[in-house]
C-alpha cells in the first residue's frame, strides 16, 4: 500500500495531517520530517493534539491481514443467532 500524508490548511492556517498508509510508530518519524521542512521555509510549527489510529484501521489503510482473519472477519456474512422464533 502506499504511503500518503494528507495535509489541509484551514483558513486560519491551523494545518491538520493524516498520515494514510503508516502500519507503526513511521508516521511520527514522517512528521518530524514534515514539521522540519515547514520550518526551513520559515514556517512556525507547534503540535496541539495528536490522534493516534486504532491498530486494527492502521493495517487496513496498509493494506495488511488482520491477525486472525478468517472469511467471516473479511466481510462474509454470518447467520448466527439471527433466526427468528
Amino acid at each position: 500500500m502506499t504511503r500518503e500524508v494528507r495535509v489541509r490548511i484551514g483558513e486560519r492556517g491551523r494545518i491538520e495531517t493524516d498520515f494514510h498508509g503508516f502500519v507503526d510508530d513511521d508516521c511520527f518519524d514522517e512528521a518530524d520530517r514534515l514539521a522540519e521542512a515547514l520550518r526551513a521555509l520559515g514556517l512556525s510549527v507547534e503540535l496541539r493534539e495528536r490522534r493516534v489510529k486504532p491498530a486494527v484501521e492502521r493495517r487496513l489503510e496498509a493494506g495488511e491481514p488482520l491477525p486472525g482473519a478468517g472469511a467471516a472477519a473479511e466481510g462474509t456474512p454470518r447467520a448466527e443467532g439471527a433466526g427468528r422464533g
